[in-house]
C-alpha cells in the first residue's frame, strides 16, 4: 500500500504533541486516529501482544473499529491475526469479500459499512 510521503511527515510529526502524562488511552487514540488519516482508511485499531503473547486490542478510532477489534481478539480471526501470524502486513479492502473471515463480518451487521 502505498504512503504519500506528506502525510507520513505529517503523521511522524503528530508522534511529537503525544502527551504521556495525559495518559495511556487518550495517547492510543491519537495513535490510531494518526494511522486512520495516514492510510487513509475508514478507520483503524490498534493491537498489542500481551504477556501470554496473545494479541488483544487496545484502542480503536471508532466504535465501529472497535467492534472489529474486539471481534478480532474474540474470534482469533482477521486482518490483525493474520498480519500477526503471518509477520507481513495485511490489507483488506471488503471485510465481507473475505472467505475465512465470515464470523468476524457477522460482527460489524448493523454497525455501518464492513470497508476497512
Amino acid at each position: 500500500m502505498p504512503i504519500d510521503p506528506t502525510e507520513l511527515t505529517k503523521s511522524i510529526g503528530a508522534i511529537g504533541t503525544l502527551d504521556p502524562e495525559a495518559g495511556l488511552a487518550p495517547t492510543l487514540q491519537q495513535i490510531v486516529l494518526a494511522a486512520k488519516q495516514l492510510f487513509g482508511a475508514d478507520g483503524a485499531g490498534l493491537m498489542l501482544i500481551d504477556q501470554n503473547g496473545q494479541l488483544r486490542w487496545a484502542s480503536a478510532s471508532d466504535q465501529t473499529a472497535q467492534a472489529l477489534e474486539d471481534g478480532q481478539e474474540r474470534l482469533a480471526q482477521g486482518p490483525c491475526m493474520a498480519a500477526f501470524s503471518q509477520r507481513a502486513p495485511a490489507v483488506v479492502r471488503d471485510l465481507s469479500a473475505e472467505p475465512d473471515w465470515g464470523e468476524l463480518a457477522q460482527v460489524l451487521l448493523g454497525r455501518g459499512s464492513m470497508r476497512r
